[in-house]
């Protein structure tokens, strides 16, 4: 697959193994799939439902590396990691309310630049048929 600068399926490739059927359908997930779980992420943490929030947040932790944006993937860890921790995280409830939002609308903005590469990716394999 091509260089892209936000995107490196390498991963893909690896789990995918050269089949390109595999490739298509997990290129199909990547651009419907977490588009909807950072919708609801967005919609939980302005509800402030951290409980929530962070088992979307840590489902999403095995769907990122496939995008191969470390940026990306690194945010998400983060969200799920101060939700995991939140009881012993040193932070008060402000902080969270304050801090988590402000992450999960920078996982969106980033699977956004993602999204281009993406569809490129996927009309790539789709030429390649």
């Amino acid at each position: 697959m091509d260089n892209y600068k936000h995107i490196d399926l390498s991963y893909l490739e690896l789990m995918s193994d050269g089949d390109v059927d595999m490739k298509g359908i997990l290129l199909d997930m990547l651009l419907t799939e977490p588009k909807g779980e950072f919708e609801k992420m967005q919609k939980l943490a302005a509800e402030q439902n951290w409980d929530e929030l962070k088992q979307v947040s840590h489902k999403m932790k095995s769907t990122l590396p496939y995008i191969g944006f470390e940026e990306l993937s690194e945010t998400n860890k983060k969200i799920d990691k101060t939700l995991w921790e939140r009881q012993n995280s040193g932070l008060s409830k402000e902080e969270i309310a304050e801090t988590i939002p402000m992450l999960v609308n920078k996982v969106a903005e980033l699977y956004a630049k993602a999204l281009p590469e993406l569809q490129d990716a996927r009309d790539k394999l789709m030429n390649l048929a």
